[in-house]
């Protein structure tokens, strides 16, 4: 969502939006910049404005995980497994959507990518089952 930081509509609800001028999504996307600011004017005085919501198409999300488990006896009734698991496991780079909680209108970080998701995960365990 893209909330302005203005109380141009008197609400004081801070469910102000800024207008939406143009196509938010036409122009090359960098992590610096995600999407176009231009396309966002303040909306008049006495109005909530008319941006809404799910306008930007974020940034796709690739992962690839993988688990590697192996079981062996121990004795009689009683087995172990190893486990070795990863996550994203190429370590590629996902970041949150631009439009997350804290970048809005008329801030400086308002179209940049502040965040992303976790790098590679590895979890070794070992289970004993009886």
């Amino acid at each position: 969502m893209t909330n302005s930081s203005s109380n141009n509509s008197g609400s004081f609800a801070g469910t102000d939006r800024p207008d939406l001028i143009g196509d938010p999504n036409a122009r090359p996307k960098t992590v610096a910049q995600w999407l176009n600011t231009s396309a966002y004017q303040l909306a008049p005085k006495t109005r909530f404005g008319s941006a809404g919501r799910n306008q930007v198409i974020g940034p796709k999300y690739t992962t690839l995980d993988l688990t590697v488990s192996r079981s062996f006896p121990i004795y009689e009734h009683v087995s172990g497994q190893f486990r070795a698991e990863t996550f994203n496991l190429l370590n590629h780079p996902n970041f949150f959507n631009p439009l997350t909680a804290g970048t809005q209108f008329g801030s400086t970080s308002f179209g940049a990518i502040t965040q992303s998701y976790d790098p590679r995960d590895l979890q070794f365990s070992l289970r004993i089952l009886y």
